[in-house]
């Protein structure tokens, strides 16, 4: 019989509940989600978000204050109702000895904490094709407010000559350092509605690249000399303050020619994390009626949210050549 010291014995609602939270806790630290979007806290099942533009760049003082109206635009989320739920034998729960059932509910933590990054690469996904608030899809070669000029943060080789490569199916480390400073340079020339840079500021970007090119994408960043031996590009962009990281996202194909690339270190992000209502938990245990009239315990989760987009300058899709 194993001691009742161990963390995998006796099974209480208390003990299920506190290992839950514990492993959402750690698994939400370093998530991509939270590197990518903002938390919007919501009271409603429709938010309006109006964005306004930016404020003017200060201005000569010639024959008096020259007012400028904000402009208007405005972008909707709607939240959504998401749930999981498990049910466990109270026979099971007696019998377990090794701790199958613990190993459920921190997988069921698991795959909560991973739901905002669902939600966001379907959102990342569907960004060459849903509007975000300027009305232009959210990667669009046509971005324009105010006096900005016509942008694009669809990239391809006509934008950055360093998007055409040996193989855009297997970029090598040596491209891929030569490319993600050209980015950032790229990056750098995006303008505001004042026709000001939007990005003057920005030092830290994050790389998101399908399976195919993770191994290249992590040698280029990490790597100090290129493979014919001459500096790697990347390293003297972090040595003067910029910082360029990368992360994989397994959902997209493994043979993508194509990848994403963002500033991480804005006051907006690229994606919108909307909650209603944070995950919340419900079980019934022991003495429940459920454990009366069926045998069993229940746990289930649920909360309120959705994503959606940000702001647009600071995100690029990336096609390779």
């Amino acid at each position: 019989m194993p001691s009742t010291s161990s963390p995998l014995a006796p099974l209480t609602e208390k003990g299920i509940l506190a290992k839950f939270w514990h492993t959402i806790e750690t698994e939400l630290g370093s998530s991509l989600p939270g590197r990518l979007g903002m938390e919007v806290s919501s009271d409603e099942l429709i938010e309006t978000y109006r964005w306004l533009g930016n404020s003017p760049m200060m201005r000569e003082w010639v024959g008096g204050r020259a007012l400028e109206r904000l402009p208007d635009f405005e972008y909707q989320l709607r939240n959504r109702h998401y749930e999981a739920s498990l049910d466990f034998d109270v026979d099971d729960i007696r019998r377990d000895k090794t701790g199958q059932i613990m190993l459920r509910i921190m997988d069921l933590a698991r795959r909560s904490a991973a739901h905002w990054e669902k939600l966001r690469a379907a959102a990342e996904a569907a960004g060459t094709a849903a509007d975000c608030y300027d009305g232009q899809y959210f990667f669009d070669s046509d971005h324009s407010e105010g006096d900005s000029g016509t942008q694009t943060n669809l990239i391809t080789a006509t934008e950055v000559t360093l998007a055409n490569v040996s193989d855009a199916d297997v970029p090598t480390a040596d491209e891929l350092a030569k490319l993600f400073p050209a980015l950032i340079a790229y990056m750098l020339t995006y303008k505001d509605n004042q026709g000001e840079p939007i990005n003057g500021e920005a030092r830290r970007f994050l790389a998101v690249l399908p399976p195919n090119m993770l191994a290249a994408g992590i040698h280029a960043v990490t790597a100090d000399r290129l493979s014919s031996g001459a500096s790697n590009l990347v390293e003297g962009f972090q040595e003067r303050g910029f910082s360029i990281d990368v992360a994989c996202n397994p959902r997209l194909a493994t043979t993508s020619t194509a990848f994403y690339f963002y500033r991480v270190d804005g006051t907006f992000k690229p994606y919108i994390l909307q909650t209603e209502k944070n995950v919340e938990s419900k079980m019934q245990g022991r003495g429940s009626y459920e454990e009366f009239a069926n045998n069993r315990w229940l746990l289930g989760i649920d909360a309120w949210r959705a994503v959606g987009y940000g702001l647009w300058q600071g995100a690029m899709h990336v096609t390779l050549s």
